[in-house]
């Protein structure tokens, strides 16, 4: 799959247990992408974290709109732990965090971990 997102953009979906090696499998992904893509790794549950603290913290709310702005720019990006968080304003929140994210990655590769 590595090999053909060199060629090629599409989106990648790993779900399964706890354990299982969905975020191994596509950190492995992504190493392999970066010799001819830029690639970067997010965490959901830090990017919700940070987004929150960011609401009480000017200059963290810059660092989040910076961290933001490449997510949506670079060629291959991993979301790790998609779906983590459980309370319901979290899920929302993580909603339209993604929806804006995905909307501006058209022709671009988006790896997800999920359980």
């Amino acid at each position: 799959m590595a090999r053909e997102l060199k060629e090629s953009n599409y989106n990648v979906l790993f779900f399964g247990n706890a354990g299982a090696g969905k975020t191994s499998l596509a950190i492995a992904m992504m190493n392999e992408l970066a010799a001819t893509k830029t690639t970067m790794f997010v965490s959901m549950i830090e990017w919700l974290a940070m987004k929150y603290q960011s609401f009480s913290d000017d200059r963290l709310a810059n660092q989040v709109y910076g961290l933001e702005q490449m997510m949506k720019d670079v060629d291959v990006l991993v979301l790790d732990d998609l779906g983590k968080d459980s309370q319901r304003e979290a899920k929302e929140t993580a909603a339209k965090m993604l929806f804006q994210v995905a909307n501006a990655r058209t022709e671009k590769t988006t790896i997800i971990t999920t359980n």
